[in-house]
């Protein structure tokens, strides 16, 4: 099966989609979940959906860069520590996923990563890298190091879903699909998308309050 496993819907401040609207879109592009990880907040998610698999988490801001949180019901607080906010994910036993690891100019926390105790998945490509070099380090980082991988397209707009997704063996539940992605069943497909994606989101985030209206009209095309 195909999961995208990094996507924000309109709980994010720099995203207007709405959770129907992925579901359709991810549904068009042939995938077969999406992992769906609102900025500091959790989706809107309030039905099942046939045949697709709807994964909620949250892309936590740490002290020490983002970390996201799979499986979670609660959101976890901003601006905690690395080791305080992994602690919050295992209480509700969530799945942690380390996205755009060496990306720290995006939040990510480096080598912070090292910090963490428990397991954790590798986000080895991600469609909003800066550049090339980011998604290549941590492919061959997580090589090196045997490390569990996923890969998702940090998509904020619907045209940008499913530019990255994660292969996994076939599973009929949330639960196993997390299971098999820290088990290290995961393949990652995919790359980085076009630098204009990054200005496009960046500008949205910085003129939603002022014209919403007219960024809502050119980024709801699915």
């Amino acid at each position: 099966m195909k999961i995208d496993f990094h996507i924000h819907s309109k709980n994010s401040s720099d995203s207007f989609m709405s959770v129907d609207g992925i579901v359709r879109t991810a549904k068009k592009r042939g995938l077969d979940g999406v992992a769906i990880v609102d900025h500091n907040n959790l989706p809107d998610v309030k039905k099942k959906y046939k045949d697709f698999m709807v994964i909620k988490g949250e892309e936590v801001l740490t002290r020490g860069g983002e970390i996201i949180a799979l499986g979670i019901e609660k959101k976890i607080p901003k601006f905690k520590s690395i080791k305080r906010t992994v602690e919050l994910i295992k209480k509700q036993g969530g799945t942690i996923v380390i996205p755009h690891p060496f990306a720290f100019w995006r939040k990510g926390v480096f080598l912070g990563f090292k910090k963490i105790k428990s397991p954790f998945v590798f986000e080895a490509i991600n469609g909003m890298a800066y550049f090339p070099f980011e998604n290549y380090m941590a492919s061959k980082y997580a090589q090196d190091h045997k490390m569990p991988v996923c890969a998702g397209s940090d998509a904020h707009r619907y045209k940008d879903i499913g530019n990255a997704y994660t292969v996994l063996p076939d599973a009929t539940s949330i639960d196993d699909v997390l299971r098999n992605l820290l088990a290290g069943k995961g393949v990652p497909v995919g790359n980085k998308g076009s630098n204009w994606v990054n200005i496009h989101v960046l500008l949205k985030s910085m003129t939603r309050p002022i014209i919403n209206p007219f960024f809502k009209r050119f980024s709801q095309t699915e």
